[in-house]
């Protein structure tokens, strides 16, 4: 699997401190703290996906994709002990495409305010705190129909310095290879032994979203100390107070989602391609030239397309 992240990072950070001295016994000082981060992060995929999952040798003819196999190569090496192992092969179709954006939100606040009195006996300070935090994330993967021409696609990892995918027949870099959803031909058996189409059904492109979660923490504090000194013997300072807190931590997490292409979304020349460079040997991979625009128009938006009521209690 070739993979290529690109993406951006924005931080927003703000403190704030004031003092004030109405007298020489009293200090009153107040701080806040603001942070803010945008994550933002592309993770294009590309690359072999069902490769060695599709030969069933107890079934007729290898089974319902044998031809994939039979008609590719592969290479096999001995070991020393006996064993054998396979560097290189290649099938008839299997590519994986997927076009995902990671977008998480972190957001705190904290604030603090401290009063001290400095009396001719009593020293009395009093320090009230508030805190909030916040984290909104979600994995929103696109994964694009291939309706181009046949590919013959590989793989071979003899050499352990770069694994290499290899396009050995076909081109699956090609942009106008790929569509938010394909229309098929529908068979049925009209008469005893007659099958004919009948109607054709369209297969939209499937948006996912994972681990879409909104994670709040939310915490009150107030201290009070009381401190004087004394002449008890070896004891100079006697001091007493109390603390109260209280803190709220929820982490809401729902089950997957999913949204499906419409099948008239009327986008066009919406895909891309790129080499990801660095020496590596593999296919130019596929992207959206604005993968925004794509889930807003063809998808409805990226966003949970239920109310949050369907919990991951688990992840919850």
């Amino acid at each position: 699997m070739a993979k290529s992240k690109r993406g951006s990072n924005e931080r927003t950070g703000g403190l704030l401190i004031a003092e004030w001295r109405p007298s020489d016994s009293l200090t009153i000082k107040g701080d806040m703290f603001y942070s803010k981060f945008d994550i933002e992060e592309r993770d294009d995929q590309m690359g072999p996906g069902d490769l060695g999952n599709w030969w069933d040798s107890s079934a007729p003819e290898g089974g319902w994709a044998a031809d994939a196999y039979r008609n590719g190569s592969y290479k096999i090496i001995p070991h020393a002990d006996g064993t054998e192992q396979l560097v290189a092969g290649s099938q008839w179709g299997g590519i994986d495409v997927s076009v995902p954006t990671w977008f998480q939100q972190n957001e705190m606040l904290s604030t603090g305010l401290k009063v001290t009195h400095i009396g001719d006996i009593w020293t009395i300070k009093a320090d009230i705190g508030y805190s909030e935090a916040s984290i909104n994330s979600v994995w929103v993967d696109i994964d694009p129909v291939y309706v181009g021409d046949a590919y013959e696609l590989g793989f071979n990892v003899e050499d352990t310095n770069a694994a290499e995918i290899l396009v050995l027949n076909g081109d699956i870099s090609n942009p106008d290879s790929y569509a938010l959803g394909a229309v098929a031909d529908v068979w049925s058996e009209t008469s005893p032994g007659v099958w004919e189409i009948t109607s054709q059904e369209f297969t939209p492109a499937a948006m996912n979203g994972e681990g879409d979660k909104e994670l709040t923490d939310e915490m009150h504090n107030i201290n009070l100390d009381f401190v004087r000194d004394v002449e008890w013997g070896i004891v100079e300072t006697f001091s007493f107070g109390g603390r109260f807190t209280d803190r709220t931590k929820i982490n809401d997490q729902i089950h997957d989602w999913e949204r499906l292409a419409k099948q008239d979304h009327g986008l066009t020349d919406f895909g891309t391609s790129y080499d990801i460079g660095g020496g590596f040997n593999v296919p130019a991979i596929y992207t959206f030239a604005d993968w925004t625009n794509v889930a807003n128009v063809a998808f409805g938006g990226y966003t949970n397309p239920s109310d949050r009521s369907n919990k991951d209690q688990l992840a919850s």
